[in-house]
């Protein structure tokens, strides 16, 4: 279990005239070794490194940083305590509710011992303290979930978040059917209690990065590195382990997102399902830095491909985008605007690990031409041949002005975007491990991944904007506009 360095309750170190020992061991407890308060208007990353027994404390708004030295001043050495994160709590933790403030608000006098008696809390509690049990758990889990988004945000300068709303000004989380979901579970007070809560964090984290944070509508099908979007959840479908899979089981929310991606984060806002209890994996730290565990270039793990060395899978696309029914056909087609032939797969492969989160079985030409590994990626936009195919091809369905892409692809337009998206993200990888791919004649990487760009990837608003998935009635409203213009000639003539 080990040692953990705890603050003294003291004034020998202050911050600006006020003592923040009591927000300070919250997290040191919970194994945060870094982590934001807020003293008096200011906010202020700590950072403990109990390793070297050294730390900061940094004024986010004026950049000014001093150092600090663990001592037995400041500082004592304590043995460990139940950590938020997992592990066996200790049989004195206490759990209050009350009107006294604390680090996780609304948290006060009242204390309810967790022992080993009869039940985890150390014989039947109370319908009351059950209710104060839940709230705060509920709390400590909200704490969790918004001080992992703070990691996350320090630690990565071009991450942004989206914080779900229908105004563009406030959230919408929590504030649907979840009101009727708490009163038919507990009661109202308690809805109230955390809804303010979530409400709060929810400030506290946009006035801090207001240039990272944004509220607007949620993005169906985001799954990019450096985005994320916050959406109400429940206990059973929150991230991944908690679905026991990629697909996220629901209304609502739930519902219009369909499955887990690195770019989904769910806050657990309602007890339908119910509450996250203390000391097990839902308080556990790297699940939640996780980002749903999403592997782009893991293999798959429900469809069982024969072993093949990554050229036996370069060669098998190249044989087959040569035949008559290949790349030839493909570019013809997408010339004219409109997919008929079936060269999907070998033209625009995807990752095989796509059907792991929709749950489906692959066809045997989808097992065979799909990247199965982050080797093969590479290999595919390695070979110039392959990497310039692709390329031509996109051009073709990305310039075209006519039509929508749904227009051009038909039922194939979900698994073309599938594919664009892990090309960019290969492409990204590679340049960050090896640099830039350029061979004279060719398309180079970096040119093919500025033409992808970052407001084409964004399959969220495929039906109604974003480039790549045009609307399909811009045609006809500049055909009306032209028409127009005619009428309004003819009567001035």
């Amino acid at each position: 279990m080990g040692n953990y360095w705890e603050f003294k309750e003291s004034r020998q170190w202050n911050v600006m005239g006020q003592n923040p020992s009591k927000e300070i061991n919250e997290n040191i407890r919970k194994g945060f070794k870094y982590f934001t308060i807020e003293i008096k208007g200011n906010n202020y990353k700590i950072h403990i490194n109990p390793d070297n027994e050294t730390g900061y404390q940094k004024n986010l708004t004026t950049g000014r940083k001093l150092s600090i030295k663990l001592s037995n001043k400041t500082f004592k050495k304590s043995s460990s305590v139940a950590s938020a994160w997992g592990g066996q709590p200790s049989s004195t933790q206490s759990i209050s509710r009350g009107r006294g403030a604390s680090a996780l608000g609304g948290i006060g006098t009242q204390s309810i011992s967790r022992g080993r008696g009869a039940s985890a809390w150390g014989g039947q509690p109370s319908s009351n303290e059950k209710s104060a049990i839940d709230l705060n758990n509920m709390i400590e889990h909200c704490n969790a979930r918004f001080t992992c988004l703070h990691i996350m945000l320090l630690n990565n300068d071009s991450l942004e978040i989206i914080i779900p709303s229908d105004d563009s000004k406030t959230t919408n989380m929590g504030k649907g059917r979840a009101i009727n979901q708490w009163t038919n579970k507990t009661n109202k007070i308690d809805y109230e209690t955390f809804i303010n809560h979530l409400d709060k964090k929810i400030d506290e984290l946009h006035k801090m990065y207001s240039s990272r944070v944004s509220f607007g509508r949620l993005i169906k099908n985001l799954d990019e590195p450096n985005r994320i979007q916050l959406w109400g959840a429940n206990l059973q479908n929150y991230d991944n382990r908690a679905s026991k899979g990629n697909i996220i089981e629901g209304s609502g929310q739930a519902e219009f997102l369909q499955n887990h991606t690195q770019s989904t984060y769910g806050i657990i806002t309602t007890p339908l399902t119910g509450v996250p209890q203390q000391g097990t994996n839902d308080f556990n730290f790297e699940r939640f830095l996780s980002r749903n565990d999403i592997d782009n270039f893991k293999p798959s793990t429900k469809i069982n491909v024969p072993k093949r060395k990554v050229q036996q899978f370069i060669d098998d696309l190249k044989e087959a985008s040569r035949r008559k029914g290949g790349y030839k056909l493909a570019k013809k087609e997408l010339t004219k605007g409109e997919k008929k032939g079936h060269w999907f797969w070998y033209v625009f492969p995807q990752p095989l690990n796509i059907y792991d989160k929709l749950g489906i079985s692959a066809s045997i030409e989808s097992q065979k031409y799909c990247f199965n590994s982050k080797e093969e990626a590479f290999a595919f936009i390695e070979d110039n041949e392959l990497r310039q195919k692709y390329f031509n091809c996109l051009q073709l369905i990305l310039g075209n002005k006519e039509k929508s892409i749904r227009d051009i692809m038909g039922i194939d337009t979900d698994k073309f975007i599938t594919s664009v998206n892990h090309i960019k993200l290969t492409l990204i990888e590679y340049e960050k491990e090896h640099g830039i791919i350029s061979q004279k004649g060719y398309v180079t990487s970096k040119t093919m991944l500025q033409y992808i760009g970052n407001d084409q990837l964004n399959p969220g608003s495929k039906f109604k904007v974003g480039k790549l998935y045009k609307r399909s009635t811009n045609k006809k409203k500049s055909n009306k506009k032209k028409s127009n213009k005619k009428k309004s000639k003819k009567k001035s003539n």
